[in-house]
């Protein structure tokens, strides 16, 4: 966590233009394909044991969705951006991960996520055609994966979100306890372990907000909430600044690559807060998906600057003109 804060630090106080951002963005996106690659060869390297992990599926299935799905969104965003074919590979391949681990959280944000972004570009047809070609690859796997087929036909936890709603209830029971310190840092890791007769083998709350709140109560949900806080108002002014402007000036190049990035951060931020709402991305741990949680604070910020800077430099000039005019 100290190394990353340090990294933003260094990368908020050099980056001056929007091709840092798109930069940020290229850097995450090799990053995540390193991270979803090398589970993959690790777990096909012997395949008899590929499939063992949770249910019968990949290992972690439901990290290497997350980080999958990831991947296809960041690829997504910077063909939109860069108009580059190559990205069609990890697009492809990070889609086609993610519905082989089946992390299901993962798989319907990932999806939600890619849809927005297209929509806020008003390529209603485009999200259309995402959808339904997620939808054909999903069966693809189904129907040639027995794995797959077989997890999917005998899985019966929806009526409790996999034994989510019952863990839910001994959270609650325990932050009631000490709801200010809550019970120290990843003690939410070891509550199953006094409850193996009503709770799943889980490792956290699967809900990033309430995992905070137990493990280190309200001291720690309120810096987060602050977080959260902080993206939705960079994001919105963001995506209402450089959305107004380009109406104005359609072809100006800076308000098309702004109002793409600033969608794009808003597609990210929802994804990351539909895995958190299911799953603990951002507190626990402080591993991939959470640390880009927090690098959406900075970067937005950054983000939101520029487009302020642009803007009064617009303004600037306009004034300018008319003044020139009234002289003349």
């Amino acid at each position: 966590m100290g190394l990353v804060i340090l990294l933003l630090a260094v990368c908020a106080q050099t980056a001056s233009s929007l091709s840092d951002l798109v930069t940020f963005l290229r850097v995450t996106l090799w990053g995540y394909v390193l991270l979803t690659l090398l589970p993959v060869i690790r777990g096909f390297a012997y395949p008899a044991t590929a499939f063992s992990g949770a249910g019968g599926r990949l290992e972690d299935p439901t990290l290497l969705s997350e980080r999958a799905a990831t991947l296809a969104l960041i690829a997504l965003i910077l063909y939109a951006i860069r108009k580059s074919d190559w990205l069609f590979i990890p697009f492809l391949f990070g889609s086609a991960v993610m519905l082989l681990a089946l992390g299901k959280t993962a798989i319907v944000a990932g999806i939600i996520a890619c849809m927005i972004f297209l929509i806020l570009q008003r390529k209603f047809a485009a999200a259309v055609f995402l959808t339904l070609g997620l939808s054909v690859l999903g069966g693809v796997l189904y129907l040639g994966v027995p794995e797959i087929s077989h997890y999917l036909s005998s899985y019966q936890g929806a009526s409790t979100l996999t034994g989510r709603t019952n863990l839910w209830l001994a959270a609650l029971h325990g932050i009631k306890e000490k709801p200010i310190l809550g019970h120290g840092y990843m003690a939410s890791r070891y509550l199953w372990l006094t409850q193996r007769g009503q709770l799943a083998d889980f490792a956290h709350m699967h809900n990033g907000f309430l995992d905070v709140l137990y493990n280190v109560g309200l001291l720690g949900l309120i810096p987060i909430l602050l977080l959260h806080l902080a993206i939705i108002r960079n994001v919105a002014r963001s995506l209402r600044s450089s959305g107004r402007a380009l109406v104005i000036a359609p072809t100006d190049h800076f308000l098309q690559v702004s109002y793409l990035l600033s969608a794009a951060f808003c597609a990210l931020y929802i994804f990351i807060l539909l895995n958190g709402l299911l799953r603990t991305i951002f507190g626990g741990k402080p591993i991939a998906g959470f640390m880009l949680f927090f690098a959406l604070v900075p970067i937005t910020e950054l983000l939101a600057r520029a487009i302020g800077r642009h803007a009064a430099g617009e303004e600037d000039g306009i004034l300018a003109l008319a003044s020139q005019a009234i002289n003349n």
